[in-house]
């Protein structure tokens, strides 16, 4: 079926295989979209109170609040100002904490000065350089603005200045966990039974399960032992029941000094419990 028709927009002659059309083209069809939705609109517009300066207006859109952009711009530079927040922000080249109010989005960095560095580093260009002083050696070296921080001369320096620091950490946790394995073996070698009141006793940590043979530096892998017996051991395995008796006497040896300790404090309680009494007698 064809059907003749007139087009609304166009006025012209236009045959379509549908009855519901009412548009000949597309270019019509949007002209005839555009000026429904524009009539649709008018009915809804309103006349309102400008909310910057209180005049009467007649909107031109759908949501239209203030009556031109010199309102909205005061309105918003006002809003700004009462609403200044101040918050504790960190500098993205340094690091360091600075004040930064909601008013200013943009700012990053605490100073110009981080600002250029951060730029500078990204781009590649020096714009100054400083004198400074190596945290190892304290000789002198130029650094540049556009490369990253640097606290040493070369890159020697550094390596044995991380050393060092490795060094002193290891040392000192190291010598924590060789007086707690003391104590808790009462001090004693748990091969031969000797003691640190005999004569010439050196005591020292042993590995049971050697580290040659994949043994941890675990402290239930670490067991007190005096110089001879452990030179004399080295890297040998013990038996499966001298294990076995090895870790039961570490097992009773944790809980009696426990219990040492336990009965020191409440001895120490009892002590101060009874000079206060006598204080008040």
């Amino acid at each position: 079926m064809e059907y003749n028709k007139i087009c609304i927009i166009c006025e012209k002659d236009f045959i379509s295989r549908w009855n519901h059309t009412k548009v000949c083209s597309q270019e019509c069809r949007k002209k005839w979209q555009h000026k429904r939705y524009s009539e649709n609109i008018k009915n809804e517009l309103e006349e309102l109170n400008c909310r910057g300066c209180g005049e009467r207006f007649i909107q031109k859109y759908m949501q239209q609040v203030f009556c031109n952009k010199e309102c909205a711009d005061k309105f918003s530079r006002i809003n700004l100002e009462k609403s200044k927040i101040l918050v504790y922000n960190r500098c993205k080249y340094c690091g360091k904490k600075y004040l930064w109010s909601s008013s200013n989005d943009q700012k990053i960095y605490c100073s110009e000065k981080c600002r250029k560095r951060y730029y500078e580093r990204k781009y590649g260009k020096t714009l100054f350089k400083e004198e400074r002083n190596c945290q190892l050696c304290n000789g002198i070296f130029i650094w540049e603005s556009s490369k990253p921080n640097k606290r040493f001369c070369s890159k020697e320096c550094g390596k044995e200045y991380g050393k060092k620091k490795l060094k002193e950490i290891y040392s000192i946790s190291y010598l924590k966990i060789r007086f707690d394995i003391f104590q808790r073996d009462n001090f004693t070698c748990q091969y031969c039974g000797r003691c640190k009141f005999d004569e010439e006793v050196k005591l020292q940590v042993d590995h049971i399960i050697p580290r040659a043979k994949e043994g941890r530096n675990n402290r239930g892998n670490l067991i007190t032992s005096c110089l001879e017996c452990n030179q004399g051991k080295k890297d040998v395995l013990l038996e499966q029941r001298q294990l076995n008796k090895i870790k039961l006497k570490i097992k009773l040896n944790g809980k009696k000094s426990k219990e040492i300790v336990s009965n020191k404090l409440n001895r120490a309680n009892l002590r101060a419990f009874n000079g206060v009494e006598g204080e008040k007698d």
